[in-house]
């Protein structure tokens, strides 16, 4: 006897419209809504009455919260389940027990399929994976990546054949095929890297089984996703070649923009981890309660809800998308422009598969559920100021979420970014500069850095990597100002001249140097410690003219003591580049012996633009140059 065939009993309590008072559910056939909380003898009384949705609930909740009988009765004597909170598919905070009904159709292929009751499906992951990607195959015109690419430099030659213990690295110009790529975490683990002494040993083929975990792992899985090929950068670039590194580095936004699919170690801080979950099935399921072995019959599931806050995403709408819970990946720089390069991402999460791709995302408990994502907005042409607006808001959003990751070499800061930067260098139409944007280069230089940034990052970067006006030459988040951008009409600098010097062959990759000369406002202000007594993380800082003050936000901690270390009530000059509804003015220190050479050192903002004519009222229109 299947759930739905099951008789209601008639001793239990039915509410006048036929569902059950205690769970809310009716049987046979409407949706369920599910109660705000629970009496644990009530769900029990029901359950054995012969509720069938209660029993459902009771064995869940006994399967994965043992204590929950005993939970602390509020004065109504109901229980807001502090751990679960039984839904279907709706959005509320609360972690919950989620009950999956799949019925198993014979299919040639064989596959779960969504009944009008199933609230989550549940499948093998590989299985799910290849769902995804036929269904983006099938239905998705943005996507359009069912045919073969061009292989990269170099690509893992994987094979098709499951069991094989090989797999070959070998040159990909000239060839074209399906392949995919590998977003993951070196970790503290010695990678297996191809190195020019090694490279001609891997062409010969090398044994699967001498892989670390996550790229074992993912040769397995891409095999069983039916491709032949996979691409991961410590194999198919050549480690100890800088020049070869930096020719891939700017390959990039083709290498993962033509890819296939790009399998994301997600919850894997080290290689040596692997591809695989972690679940504790006691407490993480999905148990099974009930199976069915008549033909068409549900079996029935239960797990907690998956959280889904840590996951690598982007919202053109809001900057702060990063949870401070992410996941190991997400920390890494290079990540972001991996992610979102990628026409499909598969997340390998601690509990679930997460799918997403320029049309939609998914994940195997059935929570996410988007279309539309923000991210497709980058790889769209843009062909009017409007679209070139929008595409710079995206952008900063990117800038927002990329600063706060880390690279093993501080000096990795712009290369990985650059394959990005290429993917969206002709729809810019703009000139690139050590990650800024010379088509609108006065409002590209409202950056700056928030206290909070200073409580992870309160020291000066040691080795020079970008000119001090870029956002690159700053550890930590960074932001644009959220005023109005300075116009034509509101512009009063002139910039006469804009460069950077490349270290090496990537127009968008590392700088050596930079400079911007300009002509613009400039007066002195006078900035001074606030409880200069407590540690850097906490001291605050303002900019005071008169009496006039401003909160100053430093590049870096400025009462650390060092070479760096500027005294309390130093004047500092600063130039304003145009009057809006939240004026910055960026504040500067002379470099050496130059008269009219500064770097920029910090900002402050005046919401009002009188207030910032105020500031200025006494300054001169001066030429100057900041490196």
């Amino acid at each position: 006897m299947s759930l739905t065939d099951e008789v209601v009993s008639p001793t239990r309590e039915i509410a006048v419209d036929g569902s059950c008072k205690t769970c809310r559910s009716k049987y046979p056939g409407s949706r369920w809504d599910g109660p705000p909380g629970l009496r644990p003898t009530d769900l029990i009384r029901s359950a054995d009455q012969g509720c069938p949705t209660c029993k459902i609930l009771l064995e869940g909740i006994r399967r994965l919260d043992e204590e929950w009988e005993h939970a602390d009765i509020n004065s109504e004597g109901m229980v807001h389940i502090p751990n679960f909170d039984v839904y279907e598919g709706k959005e509320h905070g609360q972690e919950s027990i989620v009950v999956m009904l799949t019925i198993h159709r014979p299919e040639p292929r064989g596959f779960y399929e969504k009944v009008r009751r199933t609230w989550l499906e549940f499948f093998t992951l590989p299985d799910q994976a290849k769902q995804w990607l036929q269904e983006c195959d099938s239905r998705h015109s943005e996507c359009n990546i069912s045919t073969d690419s061009p292989l990269p430099t170099r690509i893992i030659d994987v094979g098709l054949e499951h069991e094989y213990p090989y797999a070959v690295l070998q040159d990909g110009k000239g060839m074209a095929g399906k392949y995919a790529c590998l977003s993951y975490c070196w970790g503290k683990s010695r990678p297996f890297v191809t190195t020019t002494s090694n490279r001609a040993q891997r062409s010969y083929g090398f044994a699967i089984d001498e892989l670390p975990a996550t790229l074992r792992d993912a040769v397995h899985f891409t095999r069983k996703l039916g491709l032949r090929y996979l691409w991961v950068d410590a194999v198919c670039i050549l480690q100890d070649d800088r020049g070869d590194w930096e020719r891939e580095c700017a390959n990039m936004s083709r290498v993962y923009g033509q890819s296939y699919v790009t399998l994301c170690a997600s919850h894997a801080a080290d290689i040596n981890e692997g591809l695989s979950m972690k679940l504790n099935e006691a407490k993480d399921g999905p148990c099974l309660l009930q199976e069915t072995h008549d033909e068409g019959g549900p079996s029935i599931w239960v797990r907690r809800e998956l959280s889904h806050h840590q996951f690598i995403t982007l919202n053109d709408a809001a900057p702060g998308t990063w949870a401070e819970d992410r996941y190991p990946l997400v920390e890494r720089a290079w990540a972001l422009q991996e992610h979102l390069l990628s026409p499909r991402v598969i997340q390998f999460a601690t509990h679930e598969l997460v799918w997403e791709c320029w049309e939609h995302s998914s994940c195997c408990c059935g929570r996410l559920n988007h279309s539309k994502l923000a991210r497709s907005f980058l790889l769209r042409p843009t062909s009017n100021q409007e679209g070139f607006d929008e595409l710079t808001k995206t952008w900063r959003n990117v800038l927002h979420a990329y600063s706060s990751g880390a690279t093993t070499d501080p000096g990795d800061k712009l290369p990985a970014l650059s394959g990005l930067a290429h993917s969206l260098e002709d729809r810019m139409g703009s000139r690139y500069l050590a990650g800024l944007w010379d088509r609108n280069l006065v409002n590209e230089l409202l950056w700056y850095k928030p206290p909070s940034a200073m409580k992870r990052s309160p020291y000066p970067t040691e080795n020079y990597r970008a000119p001090s006006w870029s956002w690159a030459s700053v550890d930590g988040h960074i932001f644009h100002s959220g005023g109005d951008p300075v116009t034509q009409e509101t512009q009063i600098a002139e910039i006469h001249e804009a460069q950077t010097v490349l270290r090496g062959s990537d127009p968008m990759g590392a700088v050596s140097g930079g400079l911007i000369k300009m002509k613009t406002l400039m007066t002195e202000v006078q900035y001074e410690y606030v409880n200069p007594e407590l540690e850097h993380r906490y001291t605050t800082y303002v900019c005071k003219k008169h009496d006039l003050s401003a909160p100053f936000y430093p590049n870096w901690a400025f009462n650390l003591p060092g070479s760096h270390h500027i005294p309390s009530g130093t004047s500092l000059p600063c130039i304003i580049l145009g009057y809006t509804n939240h004026t910055m003015a960026i504040v500067l220190q002379k470099v050496g012996s130059a008269d009219h050479t500064f770097e920029r050192v910090g900002s402050f903002f005046v919401n009002e633009p009188e207030k910032s004519k105020a500031w200025f009222e006494d300054g001169r229109m001066t030429e100057l140059t900041i490196v």
